[in-house]
């Protein structure tokens, strides 16, 4: 049957209607790729020209030989990355400790050595009579049950052999290689533990070479991090060091050379400096990433080249408006009111498709404000932590703690400890129970005497 005439010509006006259509949309994705592409090339340039690096290779470290790598440690290097980028899976065993989160619950003060006894008494490892001295037999215990005693015995050795530390690309310049996070933290909290350990035992020179060694994995995991999750495990691991010290100053086991090392060791770091720089990494690595996506999410079907050109710039501008201009690294300072509050909640995908330029960053944006927040508190504390060094510094040289922080300087303490919302000198107090106090203002930047949002640090009285 031939098609009616008038059917012959709605199908060409039907045809003629798609064409246009497609011609429409090919020319408006050619312009906007055109726009895309000019659009990102000046701002690339502007970042050029301001000497800010947008590309993995440009903030990859210098490599270093093997041989004085703290990160290259052999038996490190086997249990430092997950199984799929080149590591060892966990044996049954491993498995089983590094489940074991009572090892935390000691750390923070949640659970006391002895009752920490009772529950390897109960899980069989521990038989026979209780003993006088339950932190002998836990040690006792972890030092048979834990397969990482070997890799101990080699951080403690490399923290003294191994002056640098660089993490090894898996494949080309500017690629990243993921640490197995979890694992390498669990691993850090046992040696943590052992060294608690040590020193109910009094054998702190066991224990400071122990807790050296986990500065120095802190120190090679945050200072130059690949990435936020890099830097956020190794500002960990220091934390859980200067728990540890803290807990030596309370119990004044550790010599004044120690306190020094330890000091020296957290001079080093300087918290901002290598949030900045894993900011910096993660910035290159989501511009990377939405030129050649891997993982989830990815970008939508309709997000074509030019759209995402308009991405990076977006996502750029934001780095700059709402995340690097809340960090001050000559002032040591972080600006909570000044971090990006538009993006609270992730978008839905109307909201994402109506702002096409916005889609990286909205999925970004809104971590990264709490991330920030969160390492600023920990600086805080470390810095109060290291101020408490100083302070049983000052008391081994002179008998006593000092009246004022300003006696600290320069002997005990370079420069003058600030907070980092407020800017102001720490607040350091005697309680009416003995008991000092020392605190800075926390996110609110009001200065609420120890209470509240203060982060606090308490020292035990006496002299």
């Amino acid at each position: 049957m031939t098609p009616s005439p008038k059917l012959l010509r709605v199908a060409r006006r039907l045809l003629l209607g798609l064409a246009s259509i497609l011609t429409a949309v090919a020319l408006f994705v050619t312009v906007e790729n055109w726009r895309g592409d000019r659009a990102w090339a000046t701002a690339r340039a502007d970042l050029s020209a301001r000497g800010e690096p947008i590309l993995l290779a440009e903030l990859a470290p210098a490599q270093i030989a093997n041989e004085v790598n703290f990160l290259q440690t052999p038996r490190l290097v086997r249990v430092l990355f997950a199984p799929a980028d080149g590591g060892e899976a966990s044996t049954p065993a491993e498995i089983e400790l590094l489940n074991f989160r009572d090892t935390g619950r000691v750390l923070a003060g949640q659970m006391t050595v002895a009752a920490l006894h009772d529950v390897l008494t109960k899980r069989g490892f521990i038989k026979g009579p209780s003993s006088p001295s339950p932190a002998s037999e836990v040690l006792g215990v972890l030092g048979v049950l834990t397969p990482f005693t070997p890799l101990f015995h080699d951080l403690r050795l490399a923290a003294e052999e191994r002056p640098l530390a660089a993490l090894t690309r898996a494949g080309p310049i500017g690629t990243v290689r993921l640490i197995d996070a979890s694992r390498i933290f669990s691993i850090a909290q046992f040696q943590a533990l052992r060294a608690r350990l040590l020193l109910d035992l009094q054998r702190p020179t066991e224990a400071r070479a122990d807790v050296f060694a986990l500065q120095r994995l802190g120190s090679a995991l945050a200072s130059r991090p690949d990435t936020i999750m890099h830097f956020l495990v190794g500002l960990a691991i220091h934390e859980t060091a200067a728990g540890v010290i803290n807990e030596g100053c309370r119990r004044h086991a550790w010599a004044d050379a120690d306190l020094a090392k330890f000091n020296r060791e957290l001079e080093s770091l300087n918290p901002l400096a290598g949030l900045n720089h894993a900011l910096l990494s993660e910035r290159a690595n989501l511009l990377s990433w939405i030129d050649a996506p891997v993982g989830q999410p990815t970008p939508p079907p309709w997000l074509f080249h030019g759209w995402r050109q308009h991405n990076k710039l977006e996502l750029c501008a934001r780095f700059d408006r709402e995340i690097f201009a809340a960090i001050s690294l000559t002032t040591r300072r972080v600006f909570p009111d000044r971090l990006c509050t538009a993006f609270s909640i992730k978008p839905s995908a109307l909201a994402a498709f109506l702002h096409p330029f916005r889609w990286l960053s909205s999925f970004v944006m809104p971590n990264l404000e709490g991330i920030i927040l969160n390492v600023a508190r920990n600086a805080d504390e470390l810095t109060l932590s290291q101020t408490s060094w100083a302070l049983e510094r000052h008391r081994l040289a002179h008998g006593a703690y000092p009246a004022t922080l300003d006696d600290l300087s320069p002997s005990f303490l370079s420069g003058d400890p600030r907070g980092v919302f407020d800017g102001h000198r720490l607040g350091y107090e005697q309680l009416p129970n003995g008991d000092r106090r020392l605190s800075s203002c926390g996110p609110n930047s009001r200065d609420e005497h120890g209470e509240g949002d203060d982060v606090v640090l308490l020292m035990p009285g006496g002299t």
